[in-house]
């Protein structure tokens, strides 16, 4: 059996459900991967075995991913992947493109007591694509700022930016987003989003506010439309006032240049137990693998991807997966912006 598995590049969301869609994923990075694409798309599952929107294999399994790993598992997913996750993976891995700012939300830690039994939190991370012009990110509120005064801001509809810290972004930052951080992404922005949940279940995101907007049935702004659910009474119990969010210590920057004659590895772990690797450049680069299923996504450029003595070829905006029994892999870059990401068993047991 092959050790490596292409998706379908098209695994995208409506705009009912990301109704700040932008038009940056379709014209760039997805450019001429997809017939009749729509000209907004908010959100692809790139990397996916969520029951709503799984990735889809096209080569050489043919079905959805989840159905790959469970019949499986023994190749694709590690023995201690097994013992701690089954035949399923905590890793989700989304682009996002905003046209407008995303409702501001918080997810509650990955196990919590007030969950159903089909829901946990979760821990995200953004690695922003690209950012116009003084474009940034709404990530916790600013010292000071009571329960009183954001209770109230919310509820009269007041100034609630004025109570959030405002990060101005750039291609190349990281930031990683722990559970109960109020967040957003602002507008005119790109990013790839890892996300790591408890396998099997569906993550909890928390509406705070979406800034006063309304929608029509297709998900346009309308001011007679409808208002989109909010759940700020569920999450206020989840936020720490009182604490001081450290955003230095979240932000990391990776340098995205692309050398012709170079490349150029770099590895970060994104948040607990993802371990996130960077090739930028052209060049060939080995590898004897982790020993666990491995995302690999092409953001730019060519790969040309040997698997245990099989060849794959990638495109900008394609992407698949390694089995956690692959043994010889090479990365053959051409011009080429690639990543790939595992998780590590252990150090999800310790963050839980």
């Amino acid at each position: 059996m092959n050790h490596f598995v292409k998706f379908y590049p098209d695994n995208y969301t409506d705009n009912v459900r990301t109704p700040w869609a932008g038009h940056r994923l379709v014209q760039f990075l997805k450019s001429g991967l997809i017939e009749n694409a729509p000209e907004r798309i908010g959100e692809f599952w790139e990397f996916s075995t969520c029951s709503d929107l799984p990735s889809r294999c096209q080569s050489p399994f043919q079905g959805d991913f989840a159905d790959l790993l469970r019949e499986h598992a023994d190749i694709w997913l590690s023995r201690s992947h097994r013992n701690v996750w089954g035949d399923d993976t905590p890793l989700l891995i989304k682009y996002i493109d905003s046209e407008q700012d995303l409702s501001l939300q918080l997810h509650p830690p990955l196990r919590h007591e007030e969950s159903a039994d089909n829901q946990c939190g979760k821990w995200e991370s953004w690695y922003v694509l690209n950012a116009e012009e003084n474009a940034g990110i709404y990530l916790g509120l600013k010292h000071g700022v009571t329960r009183e005064q954001f209770v109230r801001a919310i509820a009269e509809c007041g100034d609630v930016k004025s109570l959030l810290r405002f990060v101005p972004v750039k291609r190349g930052d990281v930031f990683v987003i722990p559970p109960c951080t109020i967040h957003a992404l602002g507008q005119g922005i790109t990013v790839l989003e890892p996300q790591i949940i408890v396998p099997g279940k569906s993550a909890v995101s928390m509406r705070l506010y979406d800034w006063n907007r309304r929608y029509d049935a297709l998900g346009n702004l309308s001011e007679s439309g409808t208002s989109r659910k909010l759940h700020f009474e569920s999450a206020l119990p989840f936020i720490e006032f009182e604490s001081i969010f450290d955003l230095e210590i979240n932000k990391i920057h990776v340098n995205p240049q692309i050398s012709c004659d170079a490349l150029n590895h770099q590895c970060i772990e994104f948040a607990p137990s993802l371990n996130v690797n960077f090739l930028c450049g052209t060049g060939t680069y080995s590898w004897n693998g982790a020993g666990e299923l491995t995302a690999v996504l092409v953001l730019k450029g060519q790969l040309d991807l040997e698997v245990d003595s099989n060849h794959y070829l990638l495109r900008s905006g394609e992407s698949g997966a390694i089995a956690a029994c692959a043994k010889q892999i090479t990365f053959d870059c051409q011009n080429a912006v690639v990543i790939y990401m595992y998780c590590l068993p252990e150090r999800f047991q310790e963050m839980c």
